[in-house]
């Protein structure tokens, strides 16, 4: 298993994804953020913390998340320890 740190543009008027990741088991596990919108189109800026065994496994599961993610920013191999800085903090998990 591998760590990466991404970023991506998410058209549309509703960042949030098509739906929550609720579990540790999911790739996500609440550790995504909108961190910005683009000026030009108001597409958000989302980052996101994924475990996933390859880049393409990690683009796989932010896109079952948010389908239509395409414009990527950044994919960052990382520290399977590595957590984002105080920018972003951790999301209570839901039950």
């Amino acid at each position: 298993m591998k760590r990466f740190w991404m970023s991506w543009y998410q058209p549309g008027d509703d960042w949030r994804p098509v739906y929550d990741p609720k579990v540790e088991s999911e790739p996500l596990d609440h550790r995504y953020w909108k961190s910005g919108e683009r000026g030009s189109d108001g597409a958000a800026t989302v980052c996101a913390v994924v475990d996933a065994e390859n880049e393409k496994s990690a683009k796989a599961a932010v896109n079952r998340y948010w389908p239509e993610a395409a414009e990527w920013r950044f994919i960052e191999e990382k520290t399977l320890d590595f957590m984002p800085g105080d920018r972003f903090p951790m999301k209570a998990a839901k039950s």
